[in-house]
């Protein structure tokens, strides 16, 4: 799998808010397995992870 490095924080911000309104719309529809939560849950960790060291 292809890594993606964001050459600043403002972008990567904006993908993490993204991230979590695309995963609050999955739990409240009621979905909270599957695939697509599981890879918006690692984004979001990656994400978190990189903001953090910034």
């Amino acid at each position: 799998m292809k890594k993606r490095y964001f050459s600043s924080g403002y972008h990567a911000f904006k993908s993490y808010k993204r991230y979590l309104r695309k995963r609050a719309r999955l739990i409240k529809s009621g979905i909270i397995s599957g695939v697509k939560f599981k890879f918006l849950n690692k984004r979001i960790e990656n994400l978190k992870l990189f903001l953090s060291a910034i």
